[in-house]
């Protein structure tokens, strides 16, 4: 056993920091004094803070039947650490407030916020919540939430996180949190008329959910709105100036995008992965592209998609159903290099007379005119992957050119095979080199050819 009291005496110290941390992300308890000098707020009947400032250290809980008012009051969570304290409103449990604020104490440690009941501010602030992974901000799993014209800020990850629930979020400004909005399992809140700017990441993301989301302005964020397995709908916003993506459309997010404008995302004005939205109706200008597809079937109808770095729309692994779109604003700007390119992925595999893979063939691909487009060499694995063949390219005005069929080209040593296709689809192409020549001819084995002359030299030498 004393041997053992080193080993238990070095493991402590990472013990004990190991636990700290976890104590750290663990929520507040709901009922209590969070260190036995301050008993918790407990609100289980009507309270009410008017034109005062409340500084609690303690947590803040609102039973069942329990109701909180707020009146131009100031209620402020002085933890010593982060999320040393909670406010909590419970299932039939209430919090109004009209110019309320509620906020952190002077060191900044940031409180928790989580709301089953009834949550309804108007002309209001919050900031200052705790944050980590699927938790964070005000953290709403009820329907009976209401915000209106409230300013939500400096929120460690997220401002509000709506699960499975339907609040309304009206007329309020979110910046400068880590993100704005994250709606998840099931929720559908109704985001309408906000400005959600400056955040260091996503404006809004929809997770597995089906909000909608109308009217908001959505200003310099990393990515305007992200959806993934979601199907909601985006109508009537301004998304202006993401430093990646104004709406990024992946997992299956069958979403309608309808009457919105958006422009200056670095990447692309909207990028669609794996999904099949209706994209309808907008002015999307000014982007890297203007709609980049990418495996996936979508609708692009009566949209203005001009004045973009780079195409109006690069459509990859599908073909988009287009109808009515315009390539060329008032002003006769188009898109940098042309409204719409489809292009497909050509995958070649090089094998032998055996089927074995040969490895170190050189892959030549060139167009219809000739030009050549690809050239690569292929792996141990006999394959040349990730070959990208433009099937149409159109320009601005509407003329269509034809850059299929493709020749394929394959050499190895002396051995060649050349095959033209049509692309017409992502397609896989397999090019066998036949049995490899033996003896003296060019390109024989060379231990065959070592060994021929060896016999040569024996039967020279034996003449002798």
């Amino acid at each position: 056993m004393g041997k053992d009291r080193p080993i238990l005496r070095r493991a402590l110290p990472a013990a004990f920091l190991v636990c700290s941390i976890i104590l750290q992300f663990m929520p507040a308890p709901f009922a209590g004094a969070a260190d036995g000098s301050a008993p918790d707020w407990v609100v289980s009947s009507v309270s009410e803070l008017k034109g005062t400032v409340k500084d609690l250290r303690a947590n803040l809980i609102i039973e069942s039947g329990g109701e909180l008012r707020m009146t131009n009051a100031t209620l402020v969570l002085n933890c010593s650490r982060d999320g040393e304290f909670e406010i909590l409103v419970k299932a039939g449990g209430k919090l109004t407030g009209t110019g309320a604020n509620i906020t952190y104490g002077p060191l900044k440690a940031r409180y928790w916020f989580r709301v089953s009941g009834t949550l309804e501010l108007a002309d209001s602030e919050v900031s200052g919540t705790r944050g980590m992974f699927d938790m964070g901000g005000i953290y709403i799993t009820s329907s009976t939430v209401s915000l209106t014209r409230c300013h939500l800020y400096d929120h460690q990850w997220y401002a509000l996180m709506i699960n499975g629930s339907s609040p309304s979020i009206s007329g309020c400004t979110i910046d400068r949190c880590r993100s704005g909005i994250k709606v998840e399992h099931g929720g559908a809140p109704t985001i309408s008329d906000n400005t959600i700017k400056d955040n260091e990441r996503e404006a809004i993301t929809c997770l597995n959910s089906n909000p909608a989301i109308r009217n908001n302005r959505i200003l310099r964020n990393w990515r305007g709105i992200g959806l993934f397995e979601s199907e909601p709908e985006i109508s009537g916003n301004e998304i202006t100036g993401q430093g990646q993506l104004g709406i990024e459309c992946t997992d299956f997010s069958d979403a309608t995008i309808t009457g919105n404008t958006i422009t200056g995302s670095g990447e692309a004005g909207i990028s669609v992965v794996f999904s099949s939205p209706k994209i309808i109706s907008n002015t999307i200008s000014s982007n890297g592209v203007g709609i980049n597809s990418t495996t996936s079937k979508v609708t692009i109808e009566k949209n203005t998609i001009s004045g973009n770095r780079g195409w109006g729309i690069f459509a990859k692994g599908g073909k988009p159903s287009l109808n009515g779109n315009k390539y060329q604003d008032n002003a006769g700007n188009g898109n940098a290099l042309g409204a719409l390119a489809i292009v497909w992925a050509l995958s070649v595999k090089v094998v032998d007379s055996e089927n074995k893979p040969v490895d170190g063939a050189t892959v030549t691909v060139t167009d219809k005119a000739g030009k050549t487009v690809f050239k690569g060499v292929t792996g141990n694995d006999g394959f040349s992957s990730g070959i990208e063949l433009f099937q149409s390219r159109t320009d601005n005005n509407g003329q269509a050119k034809a850059d299929t069929p493709h020749k394929v080209t394959v050499r190895w040593k002396d051995l060649s095979d050349s095959q033209t296709i049509s692309i017409d689809k992502d397609q896989l192409l397999t090019a066998n080199l036949g049995k490899q020549p033996r003896g003296f001819l060019p390109g024989a084995d060379l231990p065959l050819t070592v060994l021929a002359v060896g016999l040569l030299l024996v039967l020279w030498r034996f003449r002798r």
